[in-house]
């Protein structure tokens, strides 16, 4: 029993820290948030990272760099050569209803009949609606990188070392 709320506690403290860092997953989509790669010929490779709206450009070319470093490891490769990049952003617009507000304010009508005409005042009630609007970027990067074997040149600030990208980039997310 005294074990059982130990693992329980534990589990709730993993899961509560997990849920601060961004969500460094596979997307399960063409649009959706997370990585994927394809191959595009030998040795050479296009990596895509999407964000969610609570990150910034910079956290997404992160992710994808990590993602580019874990495809050279997998592959085989020591370092990876970036050739070519670019991060875009998908603009988001959402519109909600912050607030109603009514008064109500007399309204004059006259009527005439057989008689005469008789004015009277009437209550009409006055709607006014306030909307918010909240405008996010979803930022997307993609890079094309080539992977090498061997000691990674130096003086090429497009080339890295993928173990060390790795791990500098896995510290930075947790």
């Amino acid at each position: 029993m005294k074990y059982s709320l130990i693992a329980a506690i534990c589990g709730l403290m993993i899961t509560t820290a997990c849920a601060s860092a961004p969500d460094y997953r596979p997307a399960l989509t063409d649009d959706g948030q997370g990585y994927s790669s394809r191959v595009i010929e030998a040795n050479r490779y296009r990596v895509t990272y999407r964000g969610d709206t609570e990150q910034t450009s910079a956290e997404v070319q992160n992710m994808a760099l990590l993602r580019a470093a874990e495809v050279t490891m997998e592959n085989g490769g020591d370092w990876f050569e970036i050739v070519g990049d670019e991060t875009s952003g998908d603009v988001r617009t959402q519109q909600r209803l912050a607030g109603q507000d009514v008064t109500t304010r007399p309204e004059l009508r006259r009527e005439c009949g057989l008689l005469g005409c008789t004015t009277r005042g009437y209550p009409v009630d006055v709607r006014r609606s306030d909307i918010e609007t909240e405008t996010r970027v979803i930022y997307s990067h993609t890079l094309e990188m080539v992977i090498h074997q061997g000691p990674k040149p130096q003086g090429n600030s497009r080339a890295y070392d993928a173990a060390e990208t790795a791990a500098n980039l896995r510290a930075a997310i947790d």
